[in-house]
């Protein structure tokens, strides 16, 4: 899966686009644990089991964990 729409602010169209894409693939491809996935943003660090509308905040507010790639 492309990245390139990370690198983009995380208020803009492009931003959102790629979260909304990528959340629809982990959850239904990646290891989803029933409802939640592990949280890639820089503060819950890959540690913490969490819903996609949580997930989907935090990747607004904060961004993705620095090294980020699975």
């Amino acid at each position: 899966m492309m990245k390139e729409w990370a690198k983009f602010s995380r208020f803009s169209k492009e931003y959102i686009d790629g979260l909304e894409s990528f959340l629809d693939f982990t959850y239904t491809r990646g290891r989803p644990q029933e409802r939640e996935i592990l949280c890639p943003c820089t503060d819950c660090r890959n540690y913490v089991w969490a819903r996609r509308h949580v997930v989907y905040d935090h990747l607004i507010a904060t961004d993705f964990l620095k090294g980020y790639n699975v």
